[in-house]
C-alpha cells in the first residue's frame, strides 16, 4: 500500500510539474487553463450544423445523412452524420491540432460535441460503436487511434442506460496507405483506402464469439471528406453480415 501511495504522489507531482513547464491554453482564444475553454466549446457547439446532406453525394440535404435516393445502392454504408461543418475555420483547427499536432486531450471536447448533436438527432442508436481503425504502423508512430478516442468521449457523454458498446477489436486495418486528406480527388481516395479493412481473424470478446449478423453499427471517426474510408470499413463489415452501418464523425 505504501509503494501505491508513492507512486501516486509521484505521478500527481509530475503531473503538476508539467502543468507549470508547458501550461495548457485554449486551442482558440489562447485562455489559460485547457485547449478548448467553456466559452469556446460552447460556441462551437451552437455552430453544430442545422442539417445534413447525403453521405455520398453531399448535394442533397437528407434525414441525419442517410443515402440519396439517387446513390442508393452505389455505396456500402447507409449514411454519414456529422456533428459540425469542417468548413468553419475553428473546427478544422481544432482537428488538426488533435489529429496532427497529438492534443489528445482535445478529443474529450470534440467527442462531447458529438453526443450533444447525436442526442439532438433523430439518428437511431445502434447496436455497437466500431472506431475505425488505424494501421498498426501509423498507430504506432502517433502513439493513439483518434477514433477511439472520439469514441470513448461519445460514450461517456450519452445516458448511461442506452449508450451502445464500443467493439474495437472487431475490425483491422491491414494496408497501410497514403493519408486521405492528402489526396484530392474521391477516385483516389477510394483507390488509396480499397480493400484496407477486415474483419479481425478468429475474433473473441467477452461474450464468445463477435456476432454482427443482423447488427446496426456507428463507425467513429474524425472527419468525412469523399467518404471513402467510412465506405471501406462499412464494405468489410457488410460482407460478413451487419445490417446497417451509419458514419458519425465530428465533421464534414
Amino acid at each position: 500500500m505504501k509503494n501505491i501511495a508513492n507512486m501516486q504522489l509521484f505521478q500527481h507531482l509530475l503531473f503538476l510539474g508539467k502543468e507549470m513547464l508547458f501550461p495548457r491554453f485554449c486551442s482558440l482564444c489562447h485562455k489559460e487553463g485547457c485547449f478548448l475553454c467553456e466559452s469556446c466549446f460552447l460556441t462551437i457547439s451552437k455552430g453544430r450544423r442545422q442539417s445534413q446532406v447525403c453521405g455520398h453525394c453531399g448535394a442533397r440535404e437528407t434525414p441525419e445523412g442517410q443515402i440519396c435516393f439517387s446513390c442508393a445502392g452505389s455505396i456500402p454504408h447507409d449514411g454519414i452524420f456529422a456533428a459540425l461543418h469542417y468548413s468553419d475555420p475553428r473546427v478544422s483547427h481544432l482537428v488538426h491540432l488533435f489529429k496532427y499536432r497529438f492534443i489528445q486531450d482535445l478529443g474529450s471536447s470534440l467527442g462531447k460535441i458529438l453526443a450533444l448533436a447525436l442526442l439532438q438527432s433523430e439518428v437511431s442508436l445502434p447496436d455497437a460503436i466500431i472506431p475505425v481503425p488505424l494501421h498498426p504502423r501509423r498507430e504506432r508512430w502517433r502513439g493513439w487511434n483518434q477514433a477511439d478516442i472520439l469514441a470513448q468521449a461519445l460514450t461517456k457523454n450519452m445516458p448511461q442506460d442506452i449508450v451502445p458498446p464500443i467493439l474495437d477489436d472487431i475490425l483491422i486495418r491491414t494496408k497501410f496507405t497514403a493519408p486521405q486528406m492528402s489526396l484530392q480527388s474521391r477516385d483516389l481516395r477510394q483507390e488509396n483506402i480499397a480493400g484496407a479493412f477486415q474483419l479481425t481473424p478468429n475474433i473473441q470478446t467477452k461474450t464468445g464469439k463477435a456476432d454482427i449478423i443482423g447488427k446496426s453499427i456507428w463507425l467513429v471517426d474524425d472527419v468525412a471528406a469523399s467518404g471513402a474510408t467510412l465506405a471501406a470499413c462499412a464494405k468489410a463489415l457488410k460482407e460478413h453480415g451487419a445490417k446497417k452501418i451509419f458514419g458519425i464523425v465530428v465533421a464534414r
